[in-house]
């Protein structure tokens, strides 16, 4: 029973935290914070895709693929469903990872980067999480320790090059480790 009390205080937590820090999020755009950045040509790391960045993302950004991190509550009201971005021409690759207290798995982020790199030349992909700094970030890395041949250190550094806002947990940390070796031992 004591292991069942602490998943509903997560769940709790996640769900009464959300809207607040969502709207801490759009707050800080502008001069503390963008909305997305660039990581490379073919990846681009941020927020929640708000249907106000179609445009931009699909037209300008030329993004093909959506990875979205979160969990079904955190996208309902806010951003595209599969269907919507599927109208867009874009696929959408959902791996729900719980905010402040998940991490994606090895095998949730070898499948986004088998389908990040599965991109035809000149698209994009768009990671995200609901603030685009952890959950996202870890997939952003592992895709770096894949593509460049970083370590884990080294795709964290280049990330935060990119997006100095992100913020890694020790146990994602720990996932780009995992990821690492599951590489290496290859």
């Amino acid at each position: 029973m004591d292991r069942f009390i602490p998943g509903i205080v997560k769940e709790i937590y996640c769900r009464v935290t959300f809207y607040p820090t969502l709207l801490k999020n759009v707050l800080f755009v502008g001069e503390l914070r963008r909305w997305y950045d660039r990581v490379d040509n073919r990846v681009i790391l941020g927020a929640l895709p708000l249907r106000r960045y179609n445009k931009q993302l699909v037209e300008e950004e030329n993004v093909r693929l959506v990875v979205t991190l979160c969990r079904s509550y955190e996208t309902q009201l806010f951003t595209n469903s599969e269907l919507e971005w599927g109208r867009l021409n874009v696929r959408q690759i959902h791996i729900p990872v719980m905010e402040y207290f998940g991490t994606p798995s090895v095998e949730q982020m070898e499948y986004a980067v088998s389908a990040i790199r599965a991109l035809d030349d000149g698209e994009s992909a768009y990671i995200h999480c609901k603030a685009g700094r952890s959950r996202s970030a870890t997939v952003a890395g592992s895709y770096l320790i894949e593509t460049t041949g970083s370590t884990p250190d080294q795709a964290v550094y280049r990330l935060k090059e990119k997006r100095p806002h992100i913020s890694l947990s020790a146990k994602q940390v720990h996932s780009l480790y995992s990821y690492y070796n599951a590489k290496h031992r290859r």
